[in-house]
């Protein structure tokens, strides 16, 4: 393992953008040779190859990574791990395959506003036969010479070392937005404008604001209350996705299929996060996931799943119970779903209500779910009917479970989700599951009225 230290005389935000571009790095790295993004696998992690130059006695090597990265301390962090999968390309002659296990990456702190000390951590596995001595002597020289010679040379260019694109460059990989507070409001004006002389079907409008307290008419004190935890568990699980600043930790991985456990703000338990590609578009697999009938015809997970009180055409209150999974016994819980359009997918959002008419069981443990619960479907630039699905398990199993089971059970069930349930499900489906007939049952939520069942 290699670790290097520098203190570079450039702000956070134009470091980051000039060791995390792939472009800038293939161009400008003298020990890359590729380096190029082959897929956004969820907000925050994409999949890209890369191929390295020779350096001193070493050949070039290549592998396939996972990278992450989020704001860290007034700064970045970022991580990558290999992934083998043969969908990114074979082992080609004549370049050794390389491996870098969890733990390499790099960390940028401000020591102030015009330097940063940043930190990296080689732990690759070049992999073929070098000597120790070699081996150390060749990657410390080049380590060195990336801090004393690479840095110094590209920020002598003024448009490396510009603050403002270094700015707009982290704004995109964050997904934060750089328009103006008054630009979104006209954006937004003109957009509603223009819905109006355009007459679409209800499927295809943009997303609506999901709630306001016309939400609320008709509805007794209890739905009321559900109607706003289910909104406040959507703002927590964008806030979550979105931000990118938990800790989470690798649990389980298959190709790009990814498991994290970790905790989040206001929960005193373990979470998880799962994270794929499903080949499907959002549309398709929203309708298969959201509709409690289909879901409780192909998840063996759940024994119960049903909509037992409809709040409006955005939320809902379902009753779910579990089959045993491992050693964990039976689970119940009334949960409030909220769902939304969100940036050309889905949003699905869940926490725990308690249902009056639905009390606990016996020999059947009453879960809870708080705020944050659930998942996004987002739609695959350059690759139509491929989905990036990330969901955000927050329940609290209850019950007196050892953590490591827990984490071995429920990760592997969530990976099993993603690697052969999901595929095996939309497969069944494909006939049955148009594109057609599920903007048809969007429609068919978007006219739902108040009903209890």
């Amino acid at each position: 393992v290699f670790r290097a230290t520098g203190i570079i005389n450039a702000p956070c935000d134009v470091v980051f953008s000039l060791v995390f571009d792939p472009e800038f790095t293939e161009k400008n790295n003298a020990n890359y040779k590729f380096f190029k993004i082959r897929e956004s696998v969820a907000p925050g992690y994409e999949v890209v190859y890369i191929q390295t130059n020779p350096v001193g006695p070493i050949s070039p090597r290549d592998q396939i990574q996972i990278r992450t990265w989020k704001k860290y301390k007034g700064g970045f962090a970022a991580s990558a791990s290999s992934i083998d999968s043969k969908q990114y390309g074979q082992l080609q002659s004549g370049i050794v395959r390389a491996h870098t296990p969890l733990g390499g990456g790099f960390v940028i702190v401000p020591l102030d506003e015009k330097r940063c000390q940043m930190t990296n951590f080689m732990v690759a596995d070049i992999k073929g036969w070098i000597p120790r001595s070699v081996l150390e002597m060749t990657l410390g020289n080049a380590l060195f010479k990336f801090y004393d010679e690479s840095f110094p040379k590209w920020l002598q260019n003024p448009a490396n070392a510009d603050y403002k694109l270094a700015k707009m460059y982290v704004s995109e990989r964050f997904g934060d937005t750089i328009e103006s507070k008054k630009q979104k409001e006209q954006k937004d004006d003109h957009d509603n404008k223009s819905d109006k002389k355009v007459n679409r079907s209800p499927a295809s409008l943009p997303a609506p604001d999901i709630y306001s307290e016309k939400h609320l008419i008709g509805l007794n004190l209890d739905e009321q209350e559900w109607v706003k935890m289910g909104q406040k568990s959507m703002k927590a699980l964008l806030r979550e996705l979105e931000s990118n600043e938990g800790d989470w930790q690798e649990k389980q991985a298959e190709g790009s299929t990814r498991v994290l456990g970790g905790n989040i703000p206001g929960v005193s338990y373990k979470a998880f996060k799962g994270m794929g590609m499903i080949q499907a578009s959002p549309t398709r697999l929203f309708n298969l996931i959201y509709d409690a009938k289909l879901t409780s015809d192909w998840d063996s997970n759940k024994k119960v799943y049903k909509v037992v009180n409809v709040l409006g055409p955005h939320f809902d209150v379902v009753y779910v119970q579990t089959n045993k999974i491992g050693p964990i016994s039976s689970r119940d819980q009334c949960k409030v779903r909220v769902w939304k359009r969100y940036k050309g997918g889905f949003a699905v959002a869940s926490c725990s209500v308690n249902a009056k008419d639905y009390k606990p069981i016996s020999g059947v443990v009453r879960a809870a779910t708080a705020p944050g619960d659930g998942l996004i479907l987002l739609p695959v630039a350059g690759r139509p009917g491929v989905t990036a699905m990330t969901n955000l398990m927050v329940s609290d199993i209850k019950g007196w479970v050892p953590r490591s089971v827990v984490d071995m059970t429920v990760g592997g069930a969530i990976l099993k989700f993603y690697k052969e349930t999901l595929p095996k499900t939309l497969k069944k489906y494909q006939s049955s599951i148009t594109e057609e007939s599920a903007r048809d049952y969007i429609n068919h939520l978007l006219n739902r009225k108040h009903d209890i069942r």
